[in-house]
């Protein structure tokens, strides 16, 4: 009886792990794209002010490039594969 019990609350305890573990990793990925859209704001603002038109460009595209891996972290595979056929990597 006790090993029963004591094999259902391991089971418990590793399903509580593995849901606290993803509540982690969707609350790091939220706060992630909070803070980069706050820098996003932020640069955008300064260089907009300097009318540095090219830089807030160069900004925009640069963080949103980083943003797309934020968001969809699964999107790297989807490059990774194309680029290697394109360089006939294998």
């Amino acid at each position: 009886m006790a090993e029963m019990m004591l094999g259902a609350m391991e089971l418990s305890n590793s399903m509580f792990f593995n849901v606290s573990l993803e509540g982690l990793y969707n609350w790091f990925k939220d706060q992630a794209s909070y803070v980069l859209f706050i820098i996003l704001i932020a640069l955008l603002i300064g260089t907009i002010v300097k009318r540095a038109w090219l830089s807030a460009v160069a900004v925009l595209v640069g963080l949103a490039f980083i943003g797309v891996f934020i968001m969809n972290p699964e999107a790297i595979k989807g490059i990774s594969s194309w680029l290697s056929d394109m360089i006939n990597v294998g």
